[in-house]
């Protein structure tokens, strides 16, 4: 895949060229762009075609949206991380993030578990209800009572 979108790069950016009458450079331009794309942000296999989209998209940005500081012409955004914004912002408001082999951050349903009661304040270190980690916190516990806290 990343074989097929550097290609698409290539072909993309030569199409440019040819499109604004300007001399089409062959060199490792694309690599960066294709690299830093790649490492945030990935498709998967059914959408990956919007990875193309996003190629796409950096080198029209590098193209079109220009300014002239100083009276050199230079493009404005970076043509890696300007797509990476749009694709990540239109998928956050589409609510499609599984889309992508992103981070999954889908709440897990809780354990079933029986009633429970929780642990007698205070209670000692002792306590077997309690979690010893974190003794201030009180753990639901099944027991009849705690034992240990009765003494302290």
């Amino acid at each position: 895949m990343l074989t097929a979108q550097l290609l698409f790069a290539y072909g993309f950016d030569s199409l440019l060229s040819w499109t604004h009458r300007r001399a089409f450079a062959l060199g490792f331009g694309p690599f960066p762009i294709i690299f830093s794309i790649t490492l945030f942000f990935w498709f998967k296999d059914d959408w990956f075609y919007l990875q193309f989209g996003m190629v796409a998209l950096g080198f029209l940005a590098k193209e079109f949206l220009r300014w002239t500081p100083d009276g050199v012409n230079t493009h404005i955004f970076n043509p890696s991380s300007f797509p990476l914004a749009v694709a990540s912002a239109l998928l956050l408001l589409t609510n499609a993030s599984e889309t992508t082999w992103g981070f999954d951050v889908t709440p897990r349903p809780a354990p079933i578990s029986s009633p429970t009661r929780m642990c007698p304040s205070p209670c000692s270190s002792a306590c077997t209800c309690c979690s010893p980690i974190r003794p201030r916190r009180r753990a639901p516990f099944r027991g009849a009572s705690c034992s240990a806290s009765s003494t302290g």
